[in-house]
């Protein structure tokens, strides 16, 4: 697979995995082993790190992602200017 390719695989398979309000998956193990007892957060700071590492992401579906991403942190962003990483948490 050449450079090209996998970038596209790579935008691909985030463009299918992160949500269509732009909020990226995170698996919490619970348990030693990783199958067993897995959570799924949304956090933002994973949606963040996303982000940022998009930006500099040349494919044309990249923008589409990041822009999501975006649009979740904007609505995630609490009025102080902070975010949650979970809704029982103090902001950060």
């Amino acid at each position: 697979m050449t450079l090209d390719g996998a970038i596209a695989a790579g935008v691909g398979y985030l463009s299918a995995a992160v949500a269509d309000d732009g909020a990226w998956p995170a698996s919490v193990f619970a348990k030693r082993e990783p199958l067993a007892g897995t959570v799924i957060h949304r956090p933002p700071f994973v949606a963040a790190l996303g982000a940022m590492s998009l930006a500099v992401c040349r494919h044309v579906d990249a923008a589409t992602v990041r822009d999501r991403t975006l649009a979740f942190l904007r609505a995630t962003q609490e009025p102080t200017g902070l975010w949650r990483y979970v809704h029982f948490v103090p902001p950060d």
